[in-house]
């Protein structure tokens, strides 16, 4: 399959995910997994799965792939966000996703296209986002950021790795550094004012505030 093929569809399929984005009633407040490819392109989609040689996902048109080795690197994206300075002071809930629906997600059936093959999915729910000042340097504030997650899944901090980063307003890098990951309280912690349930993970970052940082985004590195 051709770069040009490919891009095309591609293009149908991110037209679709805003329509229906846009169209919908609910949210979903789990993460999206972004597929980088060796061009500098990128990609978000729901889940993937890999069949003779590519990382296949669906599209409005159908199945869509791309060729291992056009693909860097796939990393699970938590939240992207705006970061207004005027705003840094908040705590920010997703509504919870009640029970009923979470256990229809994680038992999604396999896509006929994909039987026999593994699909990889996002490990993580966002649930809730803290942004505080915590002291300045230099009359500059210092920022930190507090992210929830859930995840069905019992993993170990130590082998979580997460990064935040930081886009100006054109959405160019302008610095990414790594969080630091610990387990939540279940007892400490209330979105909406419910107890979340699965395990609960807080991911956090301080950062120095630059006036040319307009957004950030979290990143599971290895989902």
């Amino acid at each position: 399959m051709n770069r040009r093929h490919i891009w095309r569809t591609l293009c149908l399929f991110a037209f679709a995910t805003v329509f229906v984005v846009g169209m919908g009633n609910s949210t979903a407040f789990s993460g999206s997994l972004k597929i980088f490819m060796t061009d500098g392109t990128s990609i978000e989609v729901p889940y993937y799965w890999k069949q003779n040689g590519e990382y296949k996902f669906y599209t409005s048109g159908g199945v869509a792939g791309i060729p291992e080795n056009q693909v860097s690197s796939v990393q699970e994206i938590l939240t992207s966000k705006a970061l207004d300075p005027d705003a840094l002071d908040s705590s920010r809930d997703a509504t919870p996703t009640s029970p009923a629906q979470g256990a229809t997600a994680g038992k999604q059936k396999k896509p006929s296209s994909a039987a026999g093959n593994k699909i990889s999915r996002p490990m993580f729910d966002f649930l809730k986002d803290d942004r505080e000042v915590v002291g300045s340097e230099g009359g500059v504030p210092i920022v930190r950021l507090s992210n929830l997650l859930s995840s069905q899944t019992r993993l170990s901090p130590e082998k979580l790795k997460f990064r935040v980063i930081l886009y100006d307003g054109d959405k160019n890098k302008v610095e990414a550094r790594d969080c630091v990951v610990r387990k939540a309280d279940p007892d400490e912690e209330t979105v909406g004012g419910i107890t979340p349930r699965g395990h609960l993970y807080r991911v956090e970052a301080t950062i120095k505030y630059d006036s040319r940082i307009k957004s950030y985004e979290i990143t599971a590195v290895n989902p």
